[in-house]
């Protein structure tokens, strides 16, 4: 059976320092590096699609805000290291990027989103509903985002159970997800119906696209952006509110943007320091999405966030089953830009 996506490519779009022993308590002395990751998802149907769009040029501008945020966040990018930039070197023109998916509205996930004057914006709505209320404490510059945002927007919902990642088994994930959808079960090869229930004579074949619920119990509701299974949006509070995730289940990739700063660095999550933790938007919920990541990884699921080392984006990327030669291409080709 044919992929819906077709191919995920990493960016790094400019990044920012910190050091290691200012974020948690008892570890070595060491200045860290935090790439402002940027995911290009190919949909065979839809197209092109961002997730995030990392630091933008713009936010180097003499302003006092942008001064303490890089006092307490020194930041790092160039004109050749936005994302517009890193696409046109890969022959692909910011006119053809269909959708722009904004895990939050920090500086370094929207600084490149103005480079899209054609993209959809989707965000979650938990998220919008805190657009016209936030401090600043919350880091949302507003004059980074396109003077048609809310025009452009595409709140999304993440509410339905029927789509969760790890709720009960995969055959009746499957069951719940298909049912009432009329039209797409017509076009699935060997499926029928029996008491309301979907049966599949291909279950292998079918699992391996519509196996949603993956025997965690994780019960995240998600929302099925193209109602083929294909690109499922979840929303995690903690680092921010609303805050969008996405899941391939294609691929069992899981993409946690901030849920914390680098995978590499879950084992360090209890003993973090009060300034950073101040910075979560919803403590509680940030400590409680940390073991669901640990969880998912226990369970076999790829996970990835937006800053974690280039390197090991790349490794878990490469290793995607029936990863395409032009995947492989931009990595190598962005590997080039960046360092």
């Amino acid at each position: 059976m044919q992929k819906q996506i077709e191919s995920i490519e990493y960016f790094a779009c400019g990044y920012c320092e910190n050091y290691l022993h200012h974020m948690f308590r008892h570890v070595p002395k060491q200045k860290l590096c935090f790439p402002a990751g940027v995911f290009l998802i190919r949909h065979r149907k839809f197209g092109y699609i961002l997730y995030d769009t990392g630091y933008g040029v713009e936010l180097k501008q003499r302003k006092l805000k942008y001064w303490l945020y890089d006092l307490g966040n020194p930041f790092y990018i160039t004109a050749g290291q936005e994302i517009a930039s890193q696409l046109r070197h890969r022959g692909i023109a910011p006119e053809e990027i269909q959708y722009v998916i904004l895990s939050h509205l920090h500086p370094d996930h929207i600084g490149g989103v103005k480079s899209f004057p054609k993209a959809k914006l989707i965000v979650t709505k938990d998220l919008y509903r805190q657009f016209n209320h936030y401090r600043l404490r919350d880091l949302v510059f507003k004059e980074l985002l396109p003077a048609d945002f809310k025009a452009r927007l595409w709140p999304v919902a993440p509410n339905a159970m029927d789509r969760c990642i790890g709720a009960g088994n995969g055959n009746s994930a499957i069951t719940n997800a298909k049912k009432g959808t009329d039209k797409m079960m017509a076009r699935m090869k060997g499926a029928f119906l029996s008491e309301g229930n979907l049966l599949l004579k291909k279950a292998d074949e079918v699992r391996s696209r519509y196996d949603l619920c993956l025997g965690g119990g994780y019960g995240l509701k998600t929302y099925d952006l193209f109602k083929d299974g294909s690109l499922l949006i979840a929303s995690l509070d903690g680092h921010a509110t609303g805050q969008a995730c996405i899941f391939l289940p294609e691929y069992r990739l899981f993409m946690a943007a901030d849920v914390c700063w680098g995978i590499l660095l879950l084992r360090y999550t209890s003993q973090i320091r009060k300034l950073p933790l101040l910075i979560q938007k919803n403590p509680e919920a940030y400590f409680k999405n940390i073991d669901l990541l640990r969880k998912m990884q226990k369970d076999g699921i790829k996970v990835v966030v937006s800053h974690d080392r280039p390197e090991r984006v790349r490794r878990i990327l490469a290793g995607l089953p029936n990863k395409s030669s032009q995947n492989q291409k931009g990595l190598q080709q962005q590997e080039e830009i960046y360092e």
